[in-house]
């Protein structure tokens, strides 16, 4: 079976020391200048966690954490791309219900309290009680160590974090970590401030069956968010020695699997850092300087390899050079009739796990897994990044069998991969050893690879989640790695891939350790995405993951016709490579916490980022075969059984585009449908326009006068082909614009305040304004109130009606809010008009936890530091008679300085609203839609005083305005063509005015 331990290093309210502070405050610039586009309610609610210029995409990445009250909320991660200055893409949620709000000190249990409280909840020792042996200062007494008394392995700390309990409220709560002196348990005991009731509970420990499936515990999660320093073992100090010239491995070289796969015998290869390529950053120590120091044994720069048969978690005996430096030596001889334990069994198994760490390194580092991204290095040669972080590779490890883990601390704490040796094979007493398992070693890797990469590499707990995937990745770099790409066809999807032959003793076409092989063949692999629901199993969701990205990367081989032979060319063309680089950038762009349609996604936008969107087509093919298409549907990532599975690609899309920007009375323009094949041929559609009575046909496709419906077609197209078809008509529709609301805060007419419940009331304020000097203000006294804003009763026109207003925010975030809302029936009731929002929406979602009439409804809360303009579409409601009203809404405490609202708008100005439909038979496969604003008739000055001469044409529209008259000279002539235009002033001497479709003149 496999452990898998994440240990996790507190610095959740406090920057990365070691990561350039310099991308730091680029990543701040970023958020000032985009800070309506992010919706971040205020930049001093979040912590900048992590932030870097991903150079493989050219975009710059900022991670950044919700804090509520100075303390951080655990998982509550937003990923921000942004290129050239600009944001590109966000993901990742805030926590919007928190169940408690300004505990005070004096309601709060103590820390002392609360590690009892988890003493006691764990059955250890009554007796021993906690002991404070120090705090952390910096977070202001929120992070206190105590001592471990034989309670626990290592000093217990204590965090105040809001942690989501099992309804999603984030309650305020001391995490309390214990590792139990009798057991590999690594507890995670959250404990509530106010009551001192246990929240829940996380074991950081996770086991699992390899044979078997596994389901955990309902409170039990994969990792946790925690306090928890990463105890490493003390380094060994030695003098700097002479520089490494060549070194021999006996290895089961890279890409082969194991001893018993195919071409897996041991083979003596010599100075394989140089497969990175001369000169590349990755290689720039090798692999036997840690930066200061020449090693002669298994350790370098990268990782730390010994054997642990005591299970201390202390460096055993490493691998040690049968010669001395410059020349070192690893050949050690395995014998599979001898026990692995034996000497030299022993040394080529550490020396084995030596170097496919650091083949993993180099690989992975081609890929942009280097110092920035938190890779795994001792000495970051100043390019970023923590160092320190080396991996201690555990080979044999004594703790257990039948067993491999990986544990992943923060950037800047190290890591500890931990081997095991698993049962022999029947009829033999010889057990099987995990180092010799090339594809295992891989997986375990791929755990803080997923894990660094998800949230930035400071925060280690963004795979906790039900729906998360990272088995899935893990299996998926084992595939990669240990696949033969230099003998690879591009037949060989289909070849059966199982994992973890070796260790279980089976033969390398055994069934390994998933419940099906890795194959694109669904005879024989049938999972989809709904497979996901039968088993809360991590192996088993993550095998679902890995066999869709697994198709994924065999789809793209075949649109690019080529493979890849040497796995470390990132650049290539190779459809492998292609694919292993748009799966690990994925990983820095996903939200923490992520599901399925979260991480295709995420692969989408790399496709996007990478190659312009030339993969995308492959990518929906694989994803769509296997369930997770375009109308897959995830639900909430914190569960594994209520997603549906979909099996569409993105097929045929129709836009519909006019050649203006507006129409006027009269005037005649051009619809463009274009109609753009995805992912799919398609064959015989039909476009159908019927064209409404405000317009008159003209040409294109064909008409039907009696059903005005126009027809273009057949449409046949291939993937990534488009087809244009052009319809051209005249406006019959006159402008009407009517205005009926404005506001500019100087008065509250024609608004009324009312109050629901309390004393408070809306009224002007000069404290804040946008234009004129005073704005509409509520006050947030601190006191349960619910005051309106109302409007009169207004008709809205046939085309385009908008409600626009701005407004500045300063409330308390989260539990006191404001709503619009909309009445048809003089305001008898009353509907949110969320849904009809189309600019800065909702940033909340309200408490109901407290006595606020608006708990538990969105609302705009918290504090946006500037005036925003928010717009809402209220088309819908055409030709009804409406009122609106602003409505507030506060519970009993913490006042802050209100909601103000300046420059309010409602009007309705006449427009075209055309849909045209693609279709395929009597199904509609796509919808064009195009709404044109109708504008009055151009009012057309003269261009000077005096004689005009020049140009003998006047087409309507190139006359600058100016107040003068004009004289018509003789044979001159001004042509007014297309549009209805007023043309004032002018004077002629015996010119020519000629009228071309209904032009109209006011003749001076």
């Amino acid at each position: 079976m496999i452990k898998t331990l994440v240990l996790i290093l507190s610095l959740s309210i406090i920057f990365i020391a070691g990561q350039a502070q310099d991308y730091k405050k680029e990543a701040l610039a970023l958020l000032r200048k985009n800070q309506a586009d992010t919706q971040l309610r205020s930049l001093k609610n979040i912590q900048i966690t992590d932030a870097f210029p991903n150079q493989t995409s050219g975009t710059f990445i900022v991670y950044v954490q919700q804090v509520k009250e100075d303390i951080p909320v655990a998982n509550a991660i937003r990923t921000l791309v942004f290129k050239d200055q600009k944001l590109i893409s966000q993901s990742g949620d805030f926590v919007q219900r928190f169940a408690s709000k300004g505990v005070k000190k004096a309601h709060q249990i103590p820390a002392e309290s609360a590690v009892n409280q988890a003493i006691k909840h764990l059955g250890l020792s009554k007796a021993l009680r906690a002991s404070p042996v120090g705090s952390d200062t910096l977070a202001n007494g929120q992070q206190i160590t105590f001592a471990a008394n034989a309670i626990s392995q290592k000093p217990i700390p204590a965090q105040l974090l809001w942690v989501k309990d099992s309804s999603g409220v984030a309650v305020l709560s001391w995490e309390v970590g214990i590792s139990p002196l009798s057991s590999d348990d690594h507890w995670l005991v959250r404990v509530e401030v106010s009551s001192g009731r246990i929240v829940n509970k996380v074991n950081l420990t996770v086991y699992c069956q390899w044979v078997t499936p596994h389901s955990h515990l309902p409170d039990v999660g994969h990792q946790a968010d925690g306090s928890h320093s990463f105890h490493s073992p003390n380094p060994v100090v030695l003098q700097p020695s002479a520089a490494v010239d060549s070194v021999i491995y006996r290895v089961i070289p890279f890409p082969n699997e194991s001893p018993s796969h195919l071409n897996g015998a041991f083979a003596e290869v010599v100075n394989p850092w140089q497969l990175a390529g001369a000169g590349h950053p990755a290689v720039t120590l090798n692999w036997h300087n840690d930066g200061t120091t020449e090693y002669s044994y298994t350790r370098g720069n990268n990782v730390y390899a010994y054997e642990d048969r005591d299970a201390n978690n202390l460096p055993g005996l490493a691998a040690t050079s049968s010669t001395s430096l410059p020349n070192l030596t690893f050949t050690s001889v395995f014998d599979e009739n001898t026990a692995p334990t034996a000497a030299t069994n022993q040394q080529a198994a550490i020396t084995n796990l030596f170097y496919w760490n650091n083949i993993i390194h180099d690989v992975m580092y081609r890929y942009g897994f280097d110092e920035l991204r938190g890779n795994f290095q001792n000495n970051n040669l100043g390019r970023g990044g923590a160092g320190g972080d080396y991996v201690l590779a555990d080979a044999q490890d004594g703790s257990g069998a039948n067993n491999a883990n990986f544990s992943t601390p923060p950037d800047g704490s190290r890591p500890r991969m931990q081997m095991y040796l698993f049962d022999p094979p029947s009829g033999s007493s010889i057990q099987r050893d995990g180092d010799f398992d090339n594809g295992i070693i891989v997986h375990e890797y791929g755990h803080g690879i997923s894990t660094r990469l998800t949230g930035g590499p400071s925060q280690v707990t963004c795979l906790s989640n039900a729906e998360q995937m990272g088995e899935g990745w893990s299996d998926y770099y084992a595939l990669m790695f240990t696949t033969n790409w230099a003998n690879a066809l591009l037949s060989q999807g289909a070849d059966l891939r199982p994992i973890g032959t070796y260790a279980l003793a089976q033969p390398a076409t055994g069934s390994g350790i998933r419940t099906y092989p890795y194959t694109t063949n669904m005879n024989v692999n049938p999972m989809t995405y709904a497979y996901v629901a039968n088993s809360s199993s991590v192996h088993y969701i993550g095998s679902v993951w890995c066999t869709m990205i697994w198709d994924m990367t065999w789809e793209i081989i075949q649109q690019t016709g080529q493979i890849s032979p040497n796995l470390y060319e990132a650049e290539s063309p190779g459809g492998n490579t292609i694919a292993m680089r748009l799966v690990t950038e994925a990983l820095k762009i996903q939200p923490c916490s992520p599901g399925f349609v979260d991480a295709r996604n995420a692969i989408l936008l790399a496709d996007t980022l990478l190659f312009n969107g030339a993969y995308s087509c492959a990518i929906w093919r694989a994803f769509a075969r296997r369930g997770l298409g375009a109308g897959a549907s995830q639900g909430n990532s914190d569960s594994y059984t209520d997603q549906v599975a979909a099996f569409d690609t993105p097929f045929a899309q129709i836009t519909k585009t006019a050649n203006v920007s507006s129409a006027r009375e009269n005037g005649e323009f051009s619809y463009t449908l274009t109609v753009t094949c995805s992912c799919e041929a398609f064959s015989n559609y039909v476009i159908r326009d019927t064209i409404p009575s405000t317009l008159t046909y003209l040409s294109g496709g064909v008409y039907d006068s009696l059903t005005r419906e126009v027809t273009f077609g057949p449409v046949s197209l291939n993937p990534g082909q488009q087809a244009f078809y052009f319809l051209e008509v005249k406006n019959n529709m006159p402008y009407d614009k009517v205005i009926h609301l404005t506001s500019d805060g100087s008065t509250l007419a024609p608004f009324t305040t009312s109050t629901l419940s309390g004393i408070n009331a809306w009224g002007v304020s000069t404290n804040r304004f946008r234009s004129t000097g005073s704005s509409l203000r509520v006050l947030n006294t601190g006191l349960v109130s619910t005051v309106a804003l109302t409007s009169p009763a207004y008709t809205l026109g046939t085309g385009i009606s908008m409600l626009s207003f701005w407004h500045f925010i300063d409330l308390e975030d989260g539990y006191d809010g404001g709503v619009v809302e909309i009445s048809t029936d003089n305001g008898n009731n009353w509907m949110d008009l969320q849904p009809y929002i189309i600019q800065n929406g909702y940033n909340y979602m309200l408490s109901s936890d407290y006595a606020n009439y608006l708990g538990g409804r969105p609302a705009f809360s918290g504090y946006v530091p500037f005036f925003v303009n928010t717009l809402i579409d209220l088309s819908s409601f055409i030709n009804q008679t409406i009122r609106i009203r602003f409505l507030f809404g506060e519970d009993e405490s913490f006042g802050y300085e209100g909601w103000y609202l300046d420059d309010i708008e409602l009007k309705s100005e006449t427009s075209l609203i055309n849909n045209a439909y693609l279709m395929n038979g009597a199904a509609v496969a796509g919808i064009g839609r195009n709404i044109l604003p109708i504008l009055p008739p151009q009012n057309i000055l003269s261009v000077s005083s005096g004689t005009w001469t020049d140009p003998t044409i006047w087409s309507c529209g190139c006359v600058p305005q100016f107040t003068d008259s004009v004289t018509i000279n003789p044979g001159h002539t001004i042509q007014i063509n297309r549009i209805n235009a007023r043309v004032k002033e002018i004077m002629y001497n015996e010119g020519t005015v000629e009228m071309i479709n209904s032009g109209s003149l006011q003749l001076n």
